[in-house]
């Protein structure tokens, strides 16, 4: 049974006691008044700025000990307070944010302990997706591929850093999704919720070197040949190489 059917159920049986004479209950007035719909516009909002969030995390837009206020959030979307809270607070069980006792809510910082044991992890499910699409990915998606990675290397040598990060991304997360494995790119989702922030600090020098071009290219290449161990190795080794980088630059 569905949840809409059960609850269609249960404001039937519900129905059935107050025509025998009893009293409508507390928990069906709560019903009754969240289908006016106040609950659900709440929600709504406080998703879209939910999703702002994680993509300007996963962006890396947002630096690690960065302040996020829901007072900041409200502001920049328009919105009231109530959501813009309820956004932070899902963001900080998910571990994306950092929450002190008078709820301020900051990006975390890790070090590179913490980095070492999310990049062992990426690279299993990063890996494995990539080395998934590269015989599942259409034709029409690898030509999309190949101008996410232009427009990738055209914003690098502009020195275009918030363009760069979101390109890059985009780059990796065309070749997740391209998997078909929704449960695989969620958890892909919320490691690089993670670790986003950090990127920032590959640009511009790391960038400028175009190892990280010479990745992409490769298995742009593994894919277009349909060498999935191929393809697969060269994300590992986009992944290996920046954070080979990073580690140097993080604290213990």
């Amino acid at each position: 049974m569905t949840i809409a059917a059960a609850d269609a159920t249960h404001r039937g049986a519900s129905a059935s006691e107050d025509e025998a004479g009893g009293e409508p209950s507390a928990r069906t007035a709560r019903t009754q008044e969240a289908d006016l719909g106040v609950v659900d516009r709440a929600e709504t909002l406080a998703e879209q700025a939910y999703a702002n969030i994680k993509t300007a995390l996963m962006n890396g837009l947002l630096a690690p000990g960065e302040a996020v206020s829901g007072r900041r959030i409200a502001a920049t979307f328009g919105i009231s307070l109530t959501p813009a809270r309820e956004a932070l607070m899902r963001l900080s069980a998910e571990r994306a944010l950092d929450v002190d006792p008078r709820r301020t809510f900051s990006v975390p910082m890790l070090n590179r302990r913490s980095y070492a044991e999310l990049l062992t992890i990426r690279l299993m499910l990063e890996g494995y997706a990539t080395e998934v699409a590269a015989t599942a990915m259409s034709p029409a998606t690898i030509d999309k591929l190949a101008a996410i990675n232009t427009r990738l290397s055209d914003a690098i040598n502009r020195d275009a850093l918030k363009q760069s990060l979101e390109l890059n991304r985009l780059f990796h997360f065309t070749i997740y999704r391209a998997a078909g494995m929704p449960d695989l790119f969620g958890l892909i989702e919320g490691l690089w919720l993670r670790v986003g922030p950090v990127f920032n600090l590959l640009y511009p020098d790391y960038q400028r070197a175009g190892r990280g071009r010479n990745n992409h290219l490769e298995a742009i290449d593994a894919i277009c040949a349909r060498d999935a161990p191929r393809a697969r190795a060269a994300m590992e080794q986009d992944l290996n190489q920046g954070a080979e980088y990073l580690l140097k630059l993080l604290d213990q």
